[in-house]
């Protein structure tokens, strides 16, 4: 019921996942922009370079994960990259 079948409920779960990051990251950048001494446009590119490094860090752990899964999952990594095969 409420959405479950169209996925509504997962959506928020990330949605609200992403507003964490966003607020973390903007909390944070104003923080040393407060509390530096250096030039506000080094301490935003600081800011851009940490986040850019957790994303890339983020995909590569993400495609680790994807192709080498743990011995109790294997059976269901593989029904699933039969059922991605079988979409196209």
């Amino acid at each position: 019921g409420y959405g479950v079948e169209k996925g509504i409920p997962t959506l928020l779960v990330a949605a609200s996942s992403m507003d964490d990051i966003v607020a973390i990251t903007g909390f944070n950048t104003f923080l040393s922009i407060v509390f530096s001494s250096g030039s506000v446009i080094s301490n935003i590119l600081s800011s851009l370079r940490d986040v850019l490094i957790g994303v890339l860090v983020g995909i590569v752990m993400g495609v680790f994960v994807q192709y080498f899964p743990s011995g109790d999952q294997a059976a269901s990594t593989l029904a699933y990259m039969d059922l991605e095969d079988w979409s196209h």
